[in-house]
């Protein structure tokens, strides 16, 4: 019995001090996936007035990303980042950019170390 209380008080310590040791990380797969999804349909009226698609661009990105969490996401992006996104797509030293690249450039993806 004392065995098994001091293998589970040493489990506990090993797992406090390995979490306390890796700095936490801000998830951001969500945001990533919103903002691409954003960017790839953008891309989809390019020549258009982005503007004139966003509740579009929006139910599309909800349908990909279900949930309160996604609404959120996507409907931040779509009205904070459409502009941007915009301005990336007509600009031809950028446009062939991915929108995993533009997404980074925003801040909402991290390049993968």
């Amino acid at each position: 019995m004392k065995s098994l209380c001091l293998l589970i008080a040493l489990a506990a310590c090993a797992t406090l001090s390995y979490s306390l040791a890796i700095p936490a990380v801000r998830d951001d797969t969500l945001g990533c996936n919103v903002c691409m999804t954003v960017v790839e349909d953008a891309e989809n009226y390019e020549g258009d007035n982005l503007k004139e698609h966003e509740d579009d661009i929006i139910k599309n990105c909800e349908a990909k990303n279900p949930g309160m969490q996604g609404k959120i996401f996507c409907d931040w992006v779509v009205k904070n980042e459409l502009e941007n996104i915009e301005k990336q797509l007509k600009d031809p030293e950028h446009e062939k950019e991915d929108a995993e690249k533009f997404c980074d450039g925003v801040h909402i993806c991290h390049e993968k170390q």
